[in-house]
């Protein structure tokens, strides 16, 4: 049997599997895993604007990946334990603006604690409702997306994290649409 030498061994490490952990390479995920980010959420939450699920989506180390949406196999703590997350599967649907009940007092209570981007989610059901969950979805991807260079941003953003452009951050979406229901 021939034995490689070091370089023909290192060209051809990355394309064995996590094994070339032991040897310190970092062991990128998979194209499979990658795919498996869901962006979407039950209670009306577009996780693709998630700053965990961003992170976790372009992260090499598996270890560092935390969360790729609610909807996936690989959900932040707070998210393995939700309630309307449950209630959801439970009433066999892919959104609480699906739901026969909604809105519902645990939605309701959810949405309305004061934070933007729950506030947010209050105005995604009512939009799944009047779209349909695929085009809101599409709707979503644009809209968290930097109008100059494309690039994805997260709910706290007020400027592109990469060009630096100016985009409507969660809070401003939220003000409006605060005060628009509130008439």
């Amino acid at each position: 049997m021939r034995r490689q030498d070091r370089r023909e061994f290192l060209g051809t490490s990355a394309k064995v599997t996590c094994g070339a952990l032991a040897l310190g390479a970092v062991c990128p995920l998979s194209a499979a895993e990658k795919t498996k980010a869901k962006p979407d959420s039950y209670c009306g939450l577009y996780c693709g604007g998630c700053k965990n699920l961003q992170t976790s989506s372009k992260a090499t180390d598996p270890a560092k990946v935390k969360c790729l949406g609610c909807k996936s196999d690989k959900t932040a703590g707070w998210c393995a334990k939700c309630d309307i997350k449950k209630c959801a599967k439970e009433m066999d649907v892919d959104s609480c603006g699906e739901c026969d009940m909604f809105p519902c007092e645990k939605l309701t209570k959810f949405q309305n604690n004061g934070k933007d981007y729950r506030v947010l989610a209050e105005k995604n059901c009512k939009a799944i409702q009047a779209k349909g969950h695929e085009q809101w979805l599409k709707d979503q991807k644009k809209r968290w997306a930097c109008p100059k260079c494309k690039a994805t941003f997260s709910w706290n953003d007020e400027k592109c994290p990469k060009c630096g452009a100016d985009v409507l951050s969660c809070k401003e979406e939220a003000t409006a649409y605060r005060a628009k229901r509130d008439k």
